[in-house]
């Protein structure tokens, strides 16, 4: 009897082991094969970046595994209109907090529709209109509206309002300094509102988490940014995977210089894996076109390695 009981012992300790070994060798095969997918899109990037005479800046977070993969990940760049999107986020704060409502109203004059802009919303309603906080939040996100983000920079209390926010957010190696009329003053102003690709995949995964904004602001920003009406990072991504993603772009310089041509967000696949990227172009002297299909390539390089889809560039 006490020997059929040590045998039952064996048994079940022998399985229980062979069970661990078995959980060590599918969490080595995962290590491996998130390893070899990093790999693959590192070096792809790199291969069609190398004979380009621009600089990149790459940053892309797994959710899965919580691996940063990047490609100059900690060199500062210029965001252009990506500020909007964490200039969103304080506005958003600021509605959580009570001091503003996405109702709200704002009446936009003649006089405020600077002409020498990019604005959809002087474009549709050149003589003025009144908008609420969150159409105009809309135009600045989704259509990267220059007007409505001034006047909303002012609604929510000015720069460095918004900056001091965004640090007590967590969103650190992110500084804002000009609103748009600034910018378009001074072209060299812009080099000031600069990020890494690190530090924006880190605060759009705590926008993910639901660490910058309550639940029902995150799905309205996030509802936005799918919409986003710029960008060539979906041109070779089907339409059945979701982006939620914001651009930002200089235009390019009398010396045929681009000093920022960027898109930023993050991927929902099909498949149900995510991730969040950061691509930034500067001082790039690639035409805007070829600049939009460089995008367009890494989101198919990203697409490619994580939906097992061959690469074919």
């Amino acid at each position: 009897m006490q020997n059929k009981k040590k045998n039952t012992l064996y048994i079940q300790l022998k399985k229980q082991s062979f069970r661990a070994v078995l959980g060590m060798i599918a969490f080595l095969c995962y290590q491996n094969t998130c390893h070899s997918q990093s790999t693959i899109i590192k070096k792809e990037i790199e291969k069609i970046v190398a004979d380009k005479n621009v600089k990149l800046g790459f940053a892309l977070y797994d959710f899965s595994d919580n691996r940063i993969i990047s490609i100059h990940g900690k060199h500062k760049f210029p965001m252009q209109s990506v500020y909007k999107f964490p200039i969103a986020v304080a506005l958003l704060d600021e509605i959580e907090r009570n001091k503003l409502s996405l109702n709200d109203s704002i009446i936009i004059t003649a006089k405020d529709l600077e002409q020498n802009t990019w604005s959809p919303i002087k474009d549709r309603w050149p003589n003025g209109i009144t908008l609420s906080i969150e159409d105009m939040m809309t135009y600045m996100v989704a259509h990267s509206d220059n007007i409505a983000t001034d006047i909303l920079i002012e609604k929510v209390g000015g720069i460095p309002h918004i900056q001091n926010t965004i640090n007590n957010l967590g969103g650190k190696n992110i500084y804002i300094r000009n609103t748009e009329k600034e910018l378009h003053s001074d072209r060299f102003l812009q080099y000031q509102n600069w990020t890494t690709p690190i530090a924006m995949v880190r605060f759009l995964k705590r926008m993910e988490d639901g660490k910058l904004l309550n639940k029902n602001n995150c799905d309205l920003l996030w509802n936005i940014m799918v919409n986003t009406s710029t960008g060539s990072i979906h041109k070779y991504i089907p339409l059945t995977h979701t982006i939620a993603h914001k651009t930002g772009s200089s235009g390019v310089n009398s010396l045929g210089m681009t000093a920022a041509q960027n898109d930023v967000g993050i991927i929902q696949f099909e498949n149900g894996k995510r991730i969040c990227f950061a691509i930034f172009l500067t001082d790039s002297y690639l035409s805007t076109d070829e600049g939009y299909e460089l995008i367009a390539q890494i989101g198919k390089i990203i697409y490619s390695a994580y939906t097992n889809t061959a690469i074919k560039l």
